[in-house]
This record gives structure tokens, sequence and C-alpha cells, in this order.
């Protein structure tokens, strides 16, 4: 076990993180071990330690549960050989040992308290065959004859986890969902479960959400040369800082819904990627400090008669930061702004003058607003 934040109290509602980030596998091509796999043509990842690096730094440094403090964080990740020095961190190896010992001990962290928020999180290879499998660092051994043998058996962690007190439970998967079509007649034994499932326990599960980054059959995707995080945990960020906020006029302040974060992250996830979601529950899980800055678009009517307009917004709270400078991208112009309510104008250039048309209110919103300009007035 890695905790690599550790203030575990068991006498008040904390939530209880596990991350894990599988980017080096030792047996597949690259690897330390390689061995040669036939079916499957995997090999090292890049993009999954950043992943699941960033998704921790934020479970640490952002996350302002309304109802539970932080407790721990257990990060496990392994580094593909060609990862440069300055992307590594020393922590534990997301070995099938090592994840099982990991669930087990996460499990009891949350099931402490009743009101503890257990959050999953995993970024790597997977699979789909029936439930979704998630490659361990030690996968690949014995493909041939044990093809599920260091796979985590994403479905049944879900449904076993039933059995903890944790009333709050999300599951975010960043990896894909394939299946070999050399499976397709094959009786496979199941994959690794740490975690025993009784059907006769008690779900006293108020919300359980399940993301994966991409739906039963389809890949995720990650930028080339591993440069950053993948498509998905870069929309799942940007969701969680703002995109996936809404304003609670009762407490008055912004909050993040798991339904919200599910509707964000498809629109912010690049367009070949869809990601798949199963929510239970409504509750808030996540505040923002303020405001939450949201992309504003202004289109034009005709298109061609964008370079004819200049575009601006006042925010009605004199207190708000001013929009960001106003950018014009082949045929409409974009800028970043706080949500609120907002003063819209739209002067647009007549001969050798621009006019001024009325300006309007209009109301900010993330995950992203966009306004027409046609002849002159936006709406």
């Amino acid at each position: 076990m890695t905790l690599v934040f550790d203030r575990i109290d068991s006498a008040v509602p904390q939530v209880h993180a596990l991350v894990i980030g599988v980017g080096g596998y030792r047996y597949l091509p690259g690897g330390q071990e390689e061995v040669s796999p036939a079916l499957l043509r995997l090999g090292q990842l890049l993009s999954p330690p950043l992943s699941a690096a960033a998704f921790s730094d934020w479970t640490e440094t952002e996350l302002r549960h309304p109802g539970a403090e932080l407790g721990s964080i257990d990060l496990l990740v392994s580094y593909a050989p060609s990862s440069e020095s300055t992307h590594r961190r020393d922590v534990g190896m997301p070995s099938t040992g090592a994840v099982k010992a990991a669930v087990r001990q996460w499990k009891q962290r949350c099931d402490t308290h009743p009101s503890n928020v257990a959050l999953f999180f995993f970024c790597g290879h997977g699979l789909e065959y029936g439930s979704s499998y998630l490659l361990l660092e030690d996968y690949g051994a014995d493909i041939d004859e044990a093809p599920l043998e260091a796979a985590l058996d994403l479905t049944h962690l879900v449904k076993a986890m039933r059995g903890c007190q944790a009333r709050d439970q999300y599951f975010l998967v960043d990896a894909c969902r394939t299946t070999p079509r050399s499976w397709s007649l094959i009786d496979l034994p199941s994959g690794v479960q740490p975690l025993a499932f009784s059907p006769t326990a008690a779900d006293r599960r108020e919300e359980v959400g399940v993301l994966q980054a991409a739906a039963g059959g389809a890949r995720a995707w990650a930028p080339a040369q591993g440069r950053g995080p993948t498509f998905f945990t870069a929309a799942l960020l940007e969701a969680l800082r703002g995109q996936a906020a809404v304003y609670d006029d009762e407490s008055e302040r912004w909050h993040v819904l798991f339904t919200r974060v599910v509707e964000a992250v498809s629109e912010l996830c690049v367009a070949s990627q869809v990601p798949d979601a199963r929510v239970q529950g409504i509750k808030p899980w996540h505040l923002l400090t303020g405001p939450p800055r949201v992309s504003v678009v202004v289109r034009c009517r005709p298109e061609n008669a964008a370079g004819q307009v200049n575009p601006s917004l006042k925010p009605h709270d004199p207190a708000a930061p001013e929009p960001d400078e106003w950018q014009l991208l082949q045929s409409s112009w974009h800028t970043q702004a706080t949500a609120g309510q907002h003063e819209l104008e739209v002067p647009y250039r007549h001969g050798g003058s621009f006019m001024q048309p009325p300006s309007r209110s209009v109301e900010i919103r993330p995950p992203s607003r966009t306004l027409w300009a046609d002849s002159g007035e936006a709406r």
C-alpha cells in the first residue's frame, strides 16, 4: 500500500480514493520480461501514469466534498520503460498481488463510516468479455492459456462493493473495452476478484456512479507519444473543475453532480470516443470555490460575416473577472467568461464604421454557451 495522502479518521465521514495507472506492462512487447502475445497485440502505454498522477493530484488539492473530508489516497503506478524520468513518482506497483491488497484495504477504509465516499480510478489497458476487465502490470505472462489472469473484474468489483458501508461510491475507468475475436467461442475463467460478493448483503448505497471512457466494444484514446493525460482524463478534470457544475439556489454555491460529469465528459471528449455511464442518485460530490469559467462562442449568419462583428461581454457582477480576450477562429469568436449574467454587445461593421445594436442580457452556464449574431443581433 502506498498512501500518498493519509489522514484517516474513522470517527468522521471521509473520502477514500484508490488510484491506479498502468503504463508499463512487464510481459507485453517492450516490457522487461516480454513474452510473445499471439492474441491481443497490446504494448506499453505512456499516458496512464500521467492520468493517474493528475487525478490523484486533483483529489488531494482540489476535491471538496460537501459532506466528507479527504481521508486517504492510495496510488499505484507502473511506468513504460520509455517514460521520461521527470514523469515518474515513487509509488506502489499495480501488480495483481498489490492491487488485490489495495482493493481490500481501500474497502476496509471505506467501511468505517456510513457517510464515507469510495472513489476508484483506473487508467490502462482494458478488455470486454461479459465484464469489463482492467489489465494490471503483470498481465500477459500466459495470454494463450490464461488470458484473464492479472485482469481486474470491474463488474464484480462494483457489485462486491455493495457490502461496503460507504453510501456514495464512484468508479472512473479510463480504458478500452474491445473484445478479441478469438475469444468469441471460448469459455474463459473470471478475472481478478479481490472482494467476495454476497447476493444476500443489503445494498445501502445511495449514490453509485460508474463512468467508463469508452462504450462496450470501443477504444479509448490518448495523445500521440504520451503528451499528457488521456483524452478522457483531460475531459474528466475539465468537467470537475467547473464544466460539470450547476448552481444551487438554496446554498448559493456551485456544485458538481455525477450526472453532470457524465454529460460534460461526453461533450468534452474527442468526437471519436463516446464514454459510457451507469448512475444511481443525484447528490453533489464536489463544491467549487466560486463560479466556473465557461467557453463562450459567438457564431454569425452568414458565416463569412464573422470578420465584420466585434463581440463583447460585460459581467453584471462588478466583482467578477472580465472575459478573456476574444479570438476569431475560422468563422466564430471564442472566449472564456465567468458563469453568471452578462451584457452582450455585437457591434457590426457597416460601411466604414461600426453600428451598435442594442445590448442584451445573456446567462453563461457550463459546460459551454453558443450565441448567434444575425444581421448584427445576437440571440
